[in-house]
């Protein structure tokens, strides 16, 4: 009985993880480096790109400035990615 209460209690939680996707509207901010996209910022709530950099802000942050320039957004995974200047 306790194995089926805590499957069914996992199943729910990877149900919530999963469409959490689809409700929050925060984005996740990576750095692309070579092949390889790092993450640098999660919850990433506006982005001011500029000619020489991009001014961004986290949830509950206080704004950043990276030299970089975006690279490409996409708005159903909720991923920035930035290319360094």
């Amino acid at each position: 009985m306790i194995k089926i209460i805590r499957q069914k209690l996992k199943n729910s939680l990877t149900f919530l993880e999963k469409i959490k996707e689809f409700i929050m509207c925060q984005s996740t901010l990576f750095l692309k480096k070579e092949d390889k996209e790092e993450e640098i910022m999660r919850d990433v709530i506006w982005v001011e790109p500029y000619e020489d950099k991009i001014k961004v802000q986290a949830l509950f942050e206080a704004p950043k400035e990276l030299k970089a320039r975006i690279c490409y957004i996409d708005l159903l995974k909720h991923r920035i990615v930035l290319e360094p200047i």
